[in-house]
């Protein structure tokens, strides 16, 4: 089974009006119980793309913070693209993955906010491209949650404020916690949240629930 992990970093939580900053996305397949490289052309096997978002949509300072960013940097930074030409890139990305709606899941921790973000900045495309996002975000895509995935394999072992190297981390599941609970390291997280850098910690987190026997 093929599948796509995907994170998205946005300009605060509540997806309608608020700015994307950047899109990550893996493809990657799945083996027995093991993830694999997508095989062929290594350019199909990662996505990134910055975003210089629209100035009326929402960017709020926390959330810049978490991402290690400033508003200059987001606004102004080099190599950033339009929101529309970012979405488009996704897009071709996709399909020079040969990714197929219905029968590639779609994985990412948080699997609700990542598909409204990107759900909400598709409805600011023109009707056209809307249509050509339906594989992404339309009724017949297939989102998975790692989150909701390690609640039913973890139960309730992340709940516990961890201890010594992961006294930052608040309890829950969280994809800090997560990766705190299974052991995997998140210094490539040291300067702050990057799309791509969290969709690779989301993979490794997938590979343990599904070395662990999780449901997929």
């Amino acid at each position: 089974m093929n599948i796509i992990i995907i994170d998205t970093e946005t300009g605060g939580l509540s997806h309608e009006g608020t700015a994307l900053t950047s899109i990550g996305a893996l493809a990657l397949r799945l083996e027995g119980n093991r993830l694999l490289p997508l095989e062929g052309d290594e350019k199909i096997r990662e996505f990134e793309v910055a975003i210089r978002p629209d100035p009326s949509l929402r960017l709020e300072d926390a959330a810049l913070k978490v991402q290690g960013l400033t508003r200059e940097e987001v606004m102004e930074g080099k190599g950033r693209l339009r929101e529309a030409e970012a979405l488009c890139r996704l897009r071709g990305w996709l399909d020079e993955a040969n990714f197929i709606s219905g029968e590639w899941p779609i994985w990412a921790h948080n699997a609700e906010f990542d598909r409204n973000h990107l759900g909400a900045a598709i409805r600011r495309l023109s009707p056209r491209p809307l249509r050509e996002f339906t594989e992404i975000c339309g009724r017949d895509s297939t989102w998975a949650c790692t989150r909701y995935e390690a609640q039913n394999a973890v139960a309730l072992r992340c709940m516990e404020r961890p201890k010594g190297d992961g006294g930052d981390i608040k309890p829950g599941f969280s994809l800090d916690a997560l990766c705190h609970h299974f052991g995997i390291s998140r210094e490539s997280r040291q300067g702050g949240h990057g799309a791509l850098v969290d969709a690779k910690l989301c993979a490794r987190v997938l590979a343990k629930l599904v070395s662990a026997g999780g449901r997929i």
